[in-house]
């Protein structure tokens, strides 16, 4: 499955390629960088491993694309590559009635959140006014769907067949409760496939937060855009080697760094584990090298000298073992 969302990336410099100020999803402003990420979503592991990515540019820049366009064009170049067409999933923001409409012809389900305040109406008549979606699911039932096989939670589902104000075509609305007696739904999903059930879904959209977890791990563990570079080309490589590093950890653990990291879970554990090995392999190294006396000999001077003098005279006692050690 894929999956589409955008990450910033503060950078303070004017001299950066594609900076601009934006504003996250909490309304905050910063000044940086936007960064599209196309990524695949392994369903069994609830991994995200990145595709594809373009640095958005502001409205005023002559090169500027909207970014509901560059995601039809990196789907489009994923297909190029003879990737299969996996359905797709998106947030609220990438809800647009064009973008769906394009990846719909190119024979892509798409699943996506629409917000609590979008139009939306059962049928094509002009009689048939706009609503908010929590009313379209006002007179349908709820039907239970348990969490897992032996979960004592329970979400409740409503769904009918509607569309959405821009779009020309039919599409599956999902209401999503927490309980039965909820008036409005926490969250409101469409599916441009209408034989999908609302639990289907429901869990496609739930899964779609292994993006946001890659982007996490990214910035935490990975320094992901934050490498000093100001060229196109060093911007791409502070991008890339994130993206490389990442994957590598996760899909080809066990050759690369060892059965040990490969049996961690989270990428932080598995970093955790590679620094340790590095250090104890460092200075093991440095134990068996027959140049090991003089190592220790040099370390000891530096540490019993002062600045500006020279180093202490050492006793006859430490000379001779100093000696025995480098023999």
């Amino acid at each position: 499955m894929f999956a589409v969302d955008d990450t910033g990336n503060p950078r303070y410099g004017l001299q950066h390629r594609g900076t601009g100020f934006w504003h996250t999803s909490s309304k905050e402003r910063y000044h940086g960088q936007k960064i599209l990420v196309l990524a695949l979503i392994h369903r069994t592991s609830k991994r995200a491993y990145p595709l594809a990515y373009v640095i958005l540019r502001k409205k005023d820049d002559a090169s500027y694309v909207s970014p509901h366009e560059m995601v039809g064009n990196l789907v489009e170049r994923m297909l190029l590559e003879k990737f299969p067409k996996l359905p797709i999933t998106m947030d609220t923001w990438y809800c647009e009635s064009a973008l769906i409409k394009r990846l719909t012809l190119l024979g892509i389900t798409v699943y996506t959140e629409i917000k609590c305040d979008r139009n939306c109406r059962r049928s094509f008549l002009p009689r048939s006014g706009w609503m908010k979606p929590w009313k379209l699911f006002k007179l349908e039932s709820k039907h239970m769907f348990r969490i897992g096989n032996r979960g004592k939670k329970y979400k409740y589902f409503s769904s009918v067949k509607g569309t959405i104000k821009g779009y020309r075509g039919w599409l599956k609305l999902v209401g999503a409760y927490n309980k039965r007696q909820d008036r409005k739904p926490f969250a409101t999903y469409i599916c441009t496939d209408l034989r999908k059930t609302s639990e289907e879904i429901w869990q496609a959209l739930r899964d779609r937060w292994a993006i946001e977890v890659m982007f996490r791990d990214l910035k935490q563990h990975l320094n992901f855009g934050q490498f000093p570079s100001k060229c196109g080309e060093g911007t791409d490589l502070s991008i890339c080697i994130p993206f490389a590093l990442y994957t590598s950890l996760y899909l080809d653990s066990e050759n690369t760094w060892g059965k040990e990291v490969s049996r961690l879970a989270t990428l932080g554990a598995k970093i955790i584990e590679i620094k340790k090995t590095a250090e104890l392999r460092t200075v093991q190294k440095i134990i068996d090298t027959p140049y090991c006396g003089v190592i220790q000999m040099l370390r000891f001077r530096f540490k019993n000298s002062v600045p500006g003098k020279k180093p202490r005279t050492h006793t006859l006692e430490e000379l001779k073992r100093m000696k025995g050690q480098v023999a």
